[in-house]
């Protein structure tokens, strides 16, 4: 007994006098060279946690881009949540229970109850696209020379494309008595001789492209949009009047020839964020959201001159924001 006891006591003084630790690694970017380990201050790394929302058609972005947030920046603690209801959305981001959201800026209707909202950036648009067979709706000029209660099919690449791309229709075309039909194969409306389609997609499209080049009988005709068409004063900002593109150019398609409208996607936040976090977050996005594939069939990159293009539909701009605008002279 005595000599076990001995042995762990020459044991540990052993360990004291060698100084033995474990050796710990981690492969978190932040920390995997050593240079860089030696500049980073550990007190910007508090244990906050980060809710992030958005709709489901978002969210394959937003998962793309908060991998690259966790990766470059002091945010490492982050949620996130898939919201429907846009009003509980905003009311959830006002009392700071969501930190920051992506939202399509025609959806924030009611931002005027919603003191605490602050607006960061734009991060990307989406297009909206209206097709319809030429032969059977004749000397279509404008939308307004559709008949009244048409039906028009909505294709959605999934079941839970639905939240968005519904209520971005609904308000656009809130002048129009149309009645609408969702589908979810594209096949179903190349074969119907009377319908008419509308999709949300990129500029240049996929989706656009692969519905021309199958129609072998040049049956469908791509509708001009324009917002005065609809009856729509975009004083907030909020759509966009541009031309589409093309991913196969032709006599026929060409760019430059058909009009359509787009909107911008955001991010907005509270007044409660602090403004550290909010300059790093805006400083990583501006400067590298396009340069990380993160633009998918939905969403198209936007010039530089939009990603600052405040909406008057956000109360005001963010101090940690605007710090970084003013810095940089944009």
């Amino acid at each position: 007994m005595v000599k076990n006891l001995l042995f762990l006591l020459i044991l540990l003084i052993i360990c004291i006098t060698n100084n033995y630790y474990e050796n710990y690694y981690t492969f978190f970017r932040p920390y995997y060279n050593q240079s860089v380990q030696k500049q980073i201050k550990l007190y910007n790394y508090k244990n906050h946690n980060y809710t992030f929302s958005t709709y489901y058609e978002i969210s394959d972005l937003m998962n793309n881009l908060l991998t690259l947030i966790i990766k470059n920046t002091n945010i490492l603690n982050i949620r996130k949540k898939i919201i429907i209801n846009i009003n509980e959305n905003l009311k959830l981001l006002n009392d700071n229970n969501i930190n920051f959201s992506i939202i399509p800026l025609p959806l924030i209707q009611d931002y005027y109850k919603y003191s605490n909202l602050r607006y960061l950036l734009n991060i990307n648009k989406s297009t909206i696209y209206f097709l319809y067979n030429k032969y059977f709706y004749k000397n279509i000029n404008n939308i307004n020379d559709f008949p009244k209660n048409m039906e028009i099919c909505i294709y959605l690449s999934k079941k839970h494309d639905y939240s968005i791309t519904n209520q971005i229709i609904n308000l656009l075309f809130k002048n129009f008595n149309f009645k609408y039909k969702i589908i979810d194969n594209i096949h179903k409306f190349l074969k119907n001789k009377n319908n008419a389609i509308i999709f949300i997609s990129s500029n240049p499209s996929n989706l656009l492209q692969y519905i021309l080049n199958r129609d072998i009988k040049n049956k469908i005709n791509i509708l001009d949009l324009n917002l005065n068409d609809l009856n729509i004063f975009n004083f907030q900002i909020t759509y966009i009047d541009e031309y589409i593109k093309f991913k196969k150019i032709s006599f026929q398609y060409s760019n430059f020839k058909y009009k359509t409208i787009s909107f911008l996607n955001s991010m907005i936040t509270n007044k409660y964020i602090s403004e550290k976090i909010i300059y790093e977050l805006v400083n990583y996005i501006y400067k590298n959201i396009n340069n990380n594939n993160l633009e998918m069939e939905k969403f198209t990159p936007i010039d530089i001159s939009y990603k600052k293009l405040i909406p008057f539909n956000v109360n005001l701009i963010h101090k940690g924001a605007m710090k970084f605008y003013e810095e940089n002279n944009i």
